[in-house]
């Protein structure tokens, strides 16, 4: 009887006291299977993205070795590239990348450096994977080549100096208008307003359909006055009048062509038309 009172007591005892577990031995619950598996998930993902950003950004897999400029004319492709293209490839991109990275060039930045600096129609960047740079230009087609001081520039389709042209020749073919007064000219200025422009246009025009006026070039007294000179072969100027009727001015030319007087007075200095309905012939 004591014995059982005994026993009863000991597993009375046993089962009030706290129970404890051993960490190292503790049974793996499903939940701690799942945070122990998303935890090397994330890792593995990290890693990962380290290894994509090096290879992408960082390694030469995507270096820029090579940028063909094309479709220039006027424009050097080589200073285009030394200029432009070399320069931004050692700019940043994001902070702590470099635009040498074919991944990371910014074709944007690029054009909009290009259109700043030369008269530019349009222009098309491609990437060719996994090194090479494609820059593919067309150039606007200006109608006018200004002189001054020994320098060509070329005018825009709104009278501004384009660009300064540092080879002439294919320029060759474009009508030229000298400034006589030798002016220091910068890109962007006005030289031609809307008016002047649009006299210029319609003059050579009118001149080119005239056989008998055979025309060296155009020049202006400066940028100011609107008087338009014409010389020619035959050794004289032509003085035209760019705030007046250009119709009537031609129509004057026209008439004493064909009425045979400027054979007969053989002007040696000028024909200026500019002057009501009289021609004056010196």
């Amino acid at each position: 009887m004591r014995w059982n009172l005994h026993q009863k007591k000991i597993q009375k005892h046993h089962q009030q006291a706290p129970a404890y577990k051993n960490p190292l031995f503790a049974k793996k619950t499903w939940q701690l299977y799942v945070i122990q598996r998303i935890g090397l998930i994330s890792w593995l993902t990290i890693l990962a993205l380290i290894v994509f950003i090096y290879f992408i950004f960082y390694s030469s897999l995507f270096q820029i070795t090579k940028v063909e400029i094309k479709g220039t004319v006027d424009i050097s492709p080589t200073t285009i590239k030394e200029k432009m293209v070399d320069w931004q490839m050692q700019q940043g991109r994001w902070v702590i990348f470099k635009q040498n990275n074919l991944v990371l060039f910014d074709q944007n930045w690029l054009v909009s450096n290009i259109n700043q600096e030369y008269p530019i129609e349009s222009i098309n960047i491609t990437k060719d994977f996994p090194n090479t740079l494609v820059v593919s230009i067309v150039e606007k087609k200006p109608e006018f080549v200004w002189v001054s001081n020994g320098q060509y520039y070329y005018i825009s389709s709104n009278g501004l100096i384009d660009q300064k042209i540092e080879n002439s020749e294919p320029a060759a073919s474009l009508p030229h208008i000298n400034d006589e007064s030798n002016e220091e000219i910068s890109t962007g200025q006005e030289v031609l307003n809307e008016q002047k422009l649009s006299f210029f246009k319609e003059l050579n025009i009118a001149l080119i359909a005239m056989p008998s006026v055979n025309i060296i070039a155009y020049s202006v007294p400066n940028i100011i006055v609107p008087q338009i000179n014409v010389s020619v072969e035959e050794g004289y100027q032509i003085f035209f009048e760019t705030n007046k009727s250009l119709e009537q001015q031609i129509n004057k030319l026209k008439r004493i062509i064909e009425e045979g007087t400027i054979i007969k007075e053989n002007p040696q200095e000028y024909v200026d038309l500019r002057i009501g309905d009289r021609v004056y012939i010196k």
